[in-house]
């Protein structure tokens, strides 16, 4: 865990807190938060990523329906259903609108 958050750091300070890079990065980091329990602190993360690719790619890119689904597992994750379908058909929606995009 302490190797991929330095990567984090590393992402950041060689590219820049707006690149994709950074977004690789924290999504490893985020893989591991959840796999170990840390659900909030994973949905942080994404929530970082997620600001950065709009920034970059606007809704259109592929990874945000994907970035949706995963803080909607951790607050599925976390008991929190209500918030976790939010998640879900927010993912489901631009999955469907960029389909034909992508």
């Amino acid at each position: 865990m302490q190797k991929n958050l330095e990567s984090v750091e590393a992402a950041e300070r060689i590219y820049g807190a707006d690149s994709h890079e950074l977004c690789l990065a924290l999504e490893a980091v985020t893989v591991m938060l959840t796999q170990t329990g840390h659900y909030e602190e994973s949905n942080r993360k994404l929530n970082e990523c997620l600001k950065i690719r709009i920034k970059l790619n606007g809704y259109e890119s592929e990874k945000i329906p994907s970035i949706y689904y995963d803080i909607g597992y951790n607050y599925q994750k976390m008991g929190n259903h209500r918030e976790a379908l939010k998640y879900y058909t927010k993912s489901a929606k631009l999955k469907h609108k960029n389909k034909g995009r992508i």
